[in-house]
């Protein structure tokens, strides 16, 4: 059996806006804190929670503990409900319909990892249209670090789909943090996104590319023929 992880924000739904207003505004609130790096790429690990305890420790002079997580947790979340209230989030074309169709055909077994917190992500993908109660999942509940996550995913999707090992394992995913840690563990990576993401993603070495999943055809051969990404950009992009 083969596995595919998904990531979730700007591979399954657009939701990279919201979720970036959304923590600047929690930030602001919650700590007075509202100038920052906003380039995720640059910290040390790019999960909601590996970022707060990384900008809180720089400008609030003191450790991030439980607490600080929580306030912070509490105040995105509802801000995200807020958020969707006045606008409903968007799938990425066809992904639902993708990851449906993945799961009946059989040949892939399919699990989610992203770098938000659990209840935030399940109430995205739910009120999208997407349920999870029948996919594992890891969060930043389960690790606040991204190389973790994935592997909390695949442990979880082993004994969910009583596996001891997947014959082929890849990720799906939108950002230049996805790309360091596939090649940080190991992993195939197929990209999301449009030009400019597509530009980037193939010059960090990332082998294919897809716009989106209208091409139920070519996604499924993006992720037979995905690599580990490259050291170098050497990519090429997937097309029909």
């Amino acid at each position: 059996m083969k596995l595919v992880i998904f990531d979730i924000d700007g591979t399954l739904l657009h939701t990279n806006h919201v979720d970036h207003e959304c923590f600047l505004r929690a930030f602001d609130e919650e700590f007075g804190i509202h100038s920052f790096n906003t380039n995720w790429s640059s910290y040390r690990s790019t999960t909601i929670a590996s970022v707060t305890v990384q900008i809180y420790e720089e400008h609030a002079g003191k450790k991030a503990d439980d607490e600080v997580l929580a306030r912070l947790h509490r105040r995105f979340r509802s801000l995200l409900r807020e958020a969707f209230e006045r606008k409903p989030f968007e799938e990425v074309t066809g992904a639902f319909g993708a990851v449906k169709r993945l799961r009946a055909e059989g040949d892939w077994c399919v699990a989610i990892a992203s770098g938000g917190w659990r209840d935030c992500a399940l109430f995205k993908l739910s009120r999208s249209g997407l349920p999870m109660d029948e996919i594992p999942a890891a969060f930043v509940d389960d690790s606040i670090w991204r190389d973790e996550l994935l592997k909390a995913a695949l442990s979880k999707a082993q004994s969910y789909y009583d596996v001891d090992r997947f014959e082929r394992g890849v990720y799906v995913g939108d950002a230049s943090w996805d790309v360091r840690v596939c090649r940080q563990i190991g992993w195939p990576l197929v990209g999301v996104g449009g030009q400019e993401q597509r530009d980037m993603l193939t010059q960090a070495g990332t082998s294919h590319v897809i716009e989106d999943f209208t091409d139920y055809e070519l996604f499924l051969r993006a992720l037979d023929q995905a690599r580990v990404p490259a050291p170098e950009a050497d990519g090429t992009i997937a097309t029909p």
